[in-house]
């Protein structure tokens, strides 16, 4: 797992540097620094009216385009993401219902820690996770103060949603 984090480091790396790079020698083309002078010497300047050159359009044009839609290279989510965040977010929603209805007490948030940890997601995607467990979580306590009928049916559905999330994950996703 550490070699594909560095990898995508390295990418993250080279993408900023490539785009560092590009953007100076477009600048330096519309400002026609001296060391490009050589690319800019048999063209001829063209001048306005006022007698004072024009700006070149093409150079100003391309660096805008490239600054709004050059994006350094990006680390890819496996392909149990949006199940991964779902089963966190579930379990977030235990983690409340949990003690104020008075069942069997589960750690939902310790298991949630593992279940990520074992993942061992880079820092985007550990943010990711954590953040639809905490989602999970405020989500129901923003809805339930006590215990009532729907919040215990709401907890078995989710009981049950969680559990099959976890085996359609591990059985699809496992090594």
């Amino acid at each position: 797992m550490a070699d594909r984090h560095n990898i995508v480091n390295l990418f993250w790396f080279y993408g900023y540097a490539f785009y560092g790079i590009f953007l100076i020698w477009t600048l330096a083309l519309f400002w026609k620094v001296p060391f490009l002078g050589r690319a800019m010497k048999g063209k001829k300047q063209e001048k306005a009216r006022d007698g004072k050159r024009k700006v070149p359009k093409r150079p100003v044009v391309a660096a805008i385009l490239l600054f709004l839609f050059m994006q350094p290279a990006m680390a890819v989510d496996p392909p149990y993401q949006k199940e991964m965040e779902r089963l966190l977010m579930v379990m977030g929603n235990l983690y409340f219902l949990q003690p104020l209805c008075g069942f069997k007490q589960e750690d939902w948030r310790q298991n949630a820690t593992e279940l990520i940890d074992l993942d061992e997601p880079g820092q985007d995607r550990k943010q990711r996770l954590n953040g639809a467990f905490n989602e999970g979580y405020m989500a129901y306590s923003r809805l339930y103060r006590s215990c009532t009928q729907s919040g215990k049916l709401a907890m078995a559905r989710l009981m049950a949603e969680a559990d099959h999330l976890a085996r359609d994950i591990h059985s699809r996703y496992a090594e």
